[in-house]
């Protein structure tokens, strides 16, 4: 056998299993499907996007319940004081009312959302005793249209025992 005979039959040998490579056994289930290049990639934005879009929303509503609360007990903090700043001939519900509104437009709230409600002792002199109550409804958030539904009412009270902030 000639010296170039034993590198010929390596080179055939070579390009033979080269050409079982390139041609799919029809035996396995793997190898009769060439059409699905890709798909696991789009399979998994999908799922993701699906997962990812209501716990994303969920959060987004968690916020909104979080900014609710903020806004009320700030709201009801800073009524109280200004009500309990101003002369007690002015002092009512509608000053309670405009101060809790812009308290809480500070948070993102609607003004027609803030309800507040107001009470003294008894004629709303110096030294008395004076509560403020601010309810505000949270909707659901990145719903574009009025009347969305109301997720919770957040409420606060804050209490006056006759001090003055000063």
């Amino acid at each position: 056998m000639p010296w170039f005979s034993s590198d010929m039959l390596r080179v055939s040998k070579r390009a033979e299993s080269t050409e079982a490579k390139r041609q799919p056994d029809e035996s396995s289930p793997a190898g009769t499907d060439h059409h699905e290049n890709g798909n696991a990639l789009i399979e998994f934005i999908v799922l993701g996007t699906m997962l990812m879009l209501p716990t994303m929303y969920f959060l987004i509503s968690v916020f909104a319940l979080q900014s609710g609360a903020f806004a009320a007990s700030n709201a009801s903090q800073q009524s109280l004081q200004y009500v309990q700043q101003v002369e007690p001939s002015l002092r009512g519900q509608g000053a309670a009312q405009s101060v809790a509104e812009r308290a809480a437009s500070d948070y993102g709230v609607d003004a027609s959302k803030v309800s507040t409600q107001f009470g003294c002792e008894d004629s709303c002199a110096n030294g008395e005793r004076l509560t403020v109550s601010v309810s505000i409804e949270v909707q659901l958030p990145l719903i574009p249209w009025p009347g969305a539904p109301t997720i919770a009412t957040m409420t606060s009270q804050a209490i006056s025992w006759g001090g003055l902030y000063s």
